[in-house]
């Protein structure tokens, strides 16, 4: 008869595993714990973490929430809304003259219009992909606006918001693949109005011209760009 030896699982293997997994149910209760507010749940993008992907002649931060008029909202590493222009928009406006700024403590609604820019001495205001009140402007945009274009996603960020309810907003924003879609047929529909011409809009090596809204209709840009950001 073949001999029968017992084997303490517990005492070899089982501790390692009981460890395992107090260790990852005691990770999950702190997540939770500094995650509690719906707002992580919603928004896991961080601003710091950026993830770019090229649609046509425009890169589109994957992780980031975008409002149909072209504004983007990230969550930055203290937990607030960052907002800015998306690529696509700091390239049809080209480089504001000037940034008007909104007032810290000013509260904001979704859809609205948040912050102004100044370009060839026309007004241009972007609206809020979400609701909050201003807690800090980007002063570095203030002095210096091709950040705008430069770095749209990054240091071109417009706005820092604490969101009344992103979780609910967020219903209203694209993300993901539904952003990639959206963005596309953007493009398709910017190309029909270039009447086969894209060579006007590109500088050499095929890069798009900051503001190439003029290019196309130099007399009606400003209308042109305030049909793709929503605005009248």
């Amino acid at each position: 008869m073949e001999k029968f030896e017992y084997v303490d699982l517990f005492a070899s293997k089982g501790a390692t595993y009981l460890t395992v997994i107090f260790f990852l149910i005691s990770f999950v209760l702190f997540l939770r714990y500094i995650n509690g507010k719906p707002l992580l749940k919603t928004a896991p993008a961080i601003v710091e973490d950026l993830k770019l992907t090229l649609v046509s002649w425009f890169q589109l931060a994957r992780d980031y929430f975008y409002h149909q008029g072209h504004a983007w909202a990230a969550v930055d590493s203290n937990n607030k809304i960052k907002i800015g222009l998306d690529d696509f928009a700091s390239k049809l406006i080209g480089v504001p003259s000037s940034v008007v700024p909104v007032k810290v403590g000013q509260q904001l609604q979704q859809g609205r219009s948040t912050i102004d820019l100044m370009v060839n001495g026309k007004k241009l205001s972007v609206l809020a992909p979400v609701s909050g009140k201003v807690i800090e402007v980007n002063e570095k945009v203030l002095t210096n606006p091709e950040l705008i274009t430069t770095s749209p996603y990054t240091d071109g960020w417009l706005l820092k918001m604490d969101a009344e309810n992103f979780a609910k907003d967020a219903t209203n924003l694209l993300k993901g693949s539904v952003a990639m879609a959206w963005l596309k047929e953007t493009v398709k529909s910017i190309n029909q109005k270039m009447t086969g011409t894209p060579e006007l809009v590109l500088q050499d090596g095929g890069k798009i011209i900051p503001g190439f809204a003029r290019e196309i209709d130099s007399e009606n840009w400003d209308k042109l760009v305030k049909e793709y950001l929503l605005t009248e």
